[in-house]
């Protein structure tokens, strides 16, 4: 994985039409994008952000890999403490605005 791009240059497709952010918001929203996060991994990285409790699935088979990646990518450290990375990842899903329209598919299978 990618080490978190301190500055973006240039439009790409995750930056297209995002006028008004800063270079920092920016450069983050691309480190989401690019790195095609689990909802198993933010559910994880969720969890050591807001508990010092033993995650309650750690004996899952994924869970040392899932922890793995997320150190690799510096959202965690070794003592699966969140980093401020990891801190900034999580305010920025939680900043990630619900879309106004619902997609629905009419009985023909078409988009509506």
């Amino acid at each position: 994985m990618t080490p978190f791009p301190l500055s973006v240059s240039g439009e790409s497709e995750f930056t297209k039409g995002r006028e008004g952010l800063t270079e920092w918001q920016e450069a983050f929203s691309v480190y989401i994008n690019q790195s095609r996060w689990s909802l198993y991994q933010i559910e994880v990285l969720s969890h050591h952000f807001c508990s010092q409790a033993p995650f309650e699935r750690a004996g899952a088979p994924g869970y040392e890999p899932c922890l793995a990646s997320l150190r690799d990518a510096g959202l965690i450290d070794g003592d699966k403490n969140v980093t401020t990375l990891g801190v900034r990842f999580i305010a920025a899903l939680c900043d990630t605005p619900i879309p106004d329209a619902a997609l629905s598919l009419s009985t023909s299978g078409e988009r509506t």
